[in-house]
């Protein structure tokens, strides 16, 4: 399913019309959007649980050339796992993006966009059947490229839906306290760097809209 959503991106590179440039250089563009992600994480040596993403990203744009948008986001996720007894968790992030749009007709285009951020997040709860409280904080510096869609309800209105990344270049740094049931406590420390792509397990989509205001 995913090898087919990224074929489908692919072609529809390649069937981008001649229309002439929408987004001029020199236009702002700001908004945001609201986001929705899963994948396994690795919580500490012995702990991995599933965790859910619902989130919220403004965004503000300046197109650098015609179609070519370079700009700035914040992020705010609720985090939720698997695990149970788990209290509200959260992540923070900002990041600097460039987005290349391609026009698909009147209304439609076709955009990729390379984000490059950094996150804070906080992950607690007690992990089953092993009945350890585990606590981890991480530190993630990542880099993404990312397909999307664009439609243009009007000159200034643009809706948007932003797929899964083609590819996740990430380092990050873990430092989790785990303590278990009879009393015992340890702490550990994880540094690493991996790339994943859309071929992996994870899940993400976000819907956002934009307001362009043209030079």
């Amino acid at each position: 399913m995913k090898s087919k959503y990224f074929l489908f991106f692919i072609i529809a590179i390649f069937a981008v019309t001649n229309s002439q440039a929408q987004i001029k250089k020199g236009s702002l563009l700001f908004g945001g959007s609201l986001s929705y992600g899963s994948q396994k994480s690795q919580i500490s040596s012995f702990a991995e649980v599933k965790l859910k993403t619902v989130g919220i990203a403004p965004a503000f744009g300046w197109a650098v050339r015609d179609n070519l948008v370079f700009g700035l986001d914040l992020e705010y996720l609720s985090l939720d796992t698997d695990a149970s007894n788990s209290p509200e968790n959260s992540a923070k992030g900002a990041g600097v993006f460039l987005r290349k749009y391609w026009p698909l007709g009147n209304r439609f285009y076709v955009f990729a966009e390379l984000r490059t951020g950094v996150r804070w997040s906080e992950v607690a709860g007690l992990t089953v059947p092993s009945l350890v409280n585990v606590k981890t904080e991480e530190l993630n510096i990542n880099a993404t490229l990312k397909p999307g869609f664009a439609f243009s309800l009007n000159k200034k209105v643009q809706l948007e839906t932003v797929l899964m990344p083609l590819i996740t270049a990430q380092y990050r740094k873990i430092e989790s306290t785990s303590k278990s049931w009879n009393g015992g406590s340890t702490t550990g420390n994880k540094k690493g760097f991996d790339v994943n792509t859309s071929l992996s397990n994870n899940t993400s989509f976000s819907l956002g809209v934009r307001i362009l205001l043209e030079k």
